[in-house]
């Protein structure tokens, strides 16, 4: 019992780690729980995760402390499994970066007319009439 009640404490300790609340959530004078549930808790690897989860749910505690004692502890099995699917369940992977084109912008293409300072325009004009005077 007291390596149980040792276990209990390193879970709890390490829960709280991340759920400051826990205390206030999960160990309120009025939630509801039953021998048999906290004795499930007590045992099992999830168990300050579902007393949290019972803390946040006082209905469903007050539900299953009414049950007789195997259907209680089932009852706890089945919320520690559905717990312990959803923090097992794959995160969806964040959307990748846009690739981004190969090349430089010197190698691009000649710029439309609207896009061209007037110094270009000039210029490129200039080398058009030139063009057109040596055929």
């Amino acid at each position: 019992m007291e390596r149980t009640q040792a276990q209990w404490s390193d879970r709890r300790a390490t829960f709280m780690a991340d759920h400051p609340d826990f205390e206030a959530v999960a160990e309120r004078d009025d939630l509801q729980i039953s021998l048999p549930m906290a004795q499930a808790m007590l045992e099992s690897e999830d168990g300050p995760a579902v007393a949290y989860y019972l803390g946040q749910n006082p209905e469903t505690a007050a539900r299953i402390a009414k049950l007789d004692p195997i259907q209680a502890v089932r009852e706890i099995g089945k919320i520690e499994a559905r717990l312990s699917a959803q923090s097992e369940a794959p995160t969806p992977s964040r959307k990748p970066d846009p690739i981004k084109p190969v090349g430089s912008r010197s190698n691009a293409g000649p710029k439309s007319p609207d896009q061209e300072t007037m110094e270009e325009y000039a210029a490129r004009r200039a080398s058009e009439i030139a063009a057109s005077r040596r055929r």
